[in-house]
């Protein structure tokens, strides 16, 4: 089955990006609740949890490599240490979305609430609402589901199934 095309190529990747910050905008974001530092030791680890939850509070979503060089820089400062790179590849960073999550009481993404944002696919495709428009109300609803906006890839996927089953409800309609 062909992939349904719902956003550009640029469009793709400012949605799967970290964010691109102004200096109000990181003094906001990345203010973290002191209670997530008290058991980091290091700078190190306080930078990560500090940017993880700056992210997480922007979009919604987890990124774990961190290539936006003025957010680091910008969240050393606040601990006033030097550091140019964080691992992405640490487990320890999965263990802080983990405390953010509880933190934040986010919901974990599951098969009801995959039914959710199906059903709401399914009611926009058949009112005929555009797909870009759907991909965005869907993302929308996972915000107000209170769960990590799922992958550009699942809201797609999501989108699909809603495009086949218009189509289809279309033909059995027209059929004699």
């Amino acid at each position: 089955m062909p992939v349904v095309s719902i956003l550009s190529k640029a469009e793709q990747e400012k949605f799967m990006s970290e964010p691109t910050f102004t200096l109000q905008e990181k003094e906001y974001y990345f203010t973290i609740p002191k209670r997530l530092l008290e058991d980091l030791s290091s700078s190190k680890n306080r930078i990560s949890m500090t940017l993880i939850w700056g992210y997480y509070r922007a979009t919604n979503k987890f990124y774990f490599d961190f290539s936006q060089q003025s957010n680091i820089e910008f969240v050393a400062n606040l601990y006033d240490c030097k550091i140019n790179h964080i691992d992405s590849s640490s487990t320890t960073l999965y263990r802080y979305k983990m405390l953010i999550k509880e933190y934040l009481n986010i919901n974990d993404y599951t098969d009801d609430i995959k039914s959710t944002l199906q059903k709401e696919a399914n009611n926009l495709a058949n009112n005929f609402v555009h797909r870009k428009k759907i991909f965005y109300a869907l993302v929308s609803l996972s915000k107000k589901l209170n769960i990590e906006i799922p992958s550009y890839t699942e809201l797609v996927r999501i989108i699909q199934v809603a495009l086949n089953t218009q189509k289809k409800d279309i033909l059995n309609k027209l059929e004699p």
